[in-house]
This record gives structure tokens, C-alpha cells and sequence, in this order.
């Protein structure tokens, strides 16, 4: 998850905008981003405040691909600018153009800016390491549990009178 800003996140891998209203009663709006869209907007905030080359554009997000890709950014910029609209986010996160060059993103001065914003592939590899972390743990709690039980022992308690009726009958278990 990238901070943009107080308030406002984004996840890459999700293609997810998550923006917290402060001080309201409403829900967090979600913003669900294709993949393209996602693409474009991981590409602007790593290089916040910095031009963006149409080039480069072409090469992460459509793989290389000049002819769909040069046809297809204006467009998803343009969509990429109009969801950020309609969910009163542009006024915080500008698209900027730079004709025949590129774009910046322009996120507004009143925030702070975080100088280590992860990589697609840092945030995939820290969740594949979380996960592994998370298994493993998992794996010792379940192994120091099960020698725990193997340990416990059970026995049966029952008290007759003389006549051989069952006064108290009860399991008693023993670590």
C-alpha cells in the first residue's frame, strides 16, 4: 500500500485507491483501477512531481507495444483523470500534461511527500516473504501444540458404593 498522502492510498497490485474521509461520518470511497489504469497510476507516483515519457509509458504498462499503447494512454490518461474527478480526488492529485513528451503527477504541496514509495515487484516480493513468515509461524504453533496434547494424559475416576452403584463417575486429564 503507497501513502499519497494523509488520507489517500493506493495499492498496485490491487489496482485499488482507498481514500478516507477525515472528521466524516461517510465510508472510505474505494476506487477500483483496471490493470492499464493501475499501470499508468503506479508509473506517475514513482516518479512524483517528474516527467513521465510517453515512451515509458509504452514499454511498462503495454509491454512495448507502440501501436495499441500510443493510441490507448491519451485515452486512459483521460479516464485515469476522469475517476480521479468524480471522486473529488483531482483536486489533490493533479495529471499534468507535457504535450508530445508525457505526463507528471502533481499531488498538492500542503502533503507531505514520502521519498521511498516500493516498486510493484518490492511490494509482491514483501507479501510473498510475509506469507512465507506467516506459514512457517503457523507451522511451529501447530507442531509445539500437538506435542503439548500428546502429553496430556486422561484417566477414569469412578466411585461405587458398596453395593456396586456409581456414586461419581469423572475423565480426569493430567499434564
Amino acid at each position: 500500500m503507497i501513502c499519497i498522502k494523509e488520507n489517500l492510498f493506493f495499492d498496485p497490485v490491487l489496482g485499488l485507491i482507498l481514500h478516507l474521509k477525515a472528521g466524516q461520518e461517510e465510508a472510505p470511497v474505494h476506487i477500483q483501477l483496471d490493470a492499464k489504469l493501475a499501470g499508468l497510476f503506479h508509473l506517475l507516483l514513482l516518479h512524483q512531481g517528474q516527467l513521465v515519457p510517453r515512451q515509458t509509458f509504452v514499454d511498462e504498462v503495454w509491454e512495448g507495444n507502440v501501436w495499441v499503447g500510443e493510441k490507448a494512454l491519451t485515452r486512459n490518461i483521460s479516464r485515469l483523470r476522469s475517476l480521479l474527478r468524480a471522486h473529488q480526488i483531482d483536486d489533490c492529485c493533479l495529471i499534468k500534461t507535457l504535450p508530445k513528451k508525457g505526463y507528471s503527477l502533481m499531488v498538492d504541496a500542503g502533503t507531505k511527500r514520502y521519498p521511498f514509495i516500493p516498486t510493484l515487484r518490492e511490494q509482491r516480493t514483501r507479501t510473498l516473504w510475509l506469507g512465507l513468515v506467516l506459514l512457517l509461524a503457523v507451522a511451529l504453533m501447530s507442531s509445539i501444540f500437538s506435542l503439548q496434547v500428546e502429553n496430556v494424559e486422561e484417566q477414569q475416576l469412578i466411585l461405587q458404593d458398596p453395593n456396586g452403584s456409581v456414586i461419581l463417575e469423572e475423565i480426569v486429564t493430567q499434564d
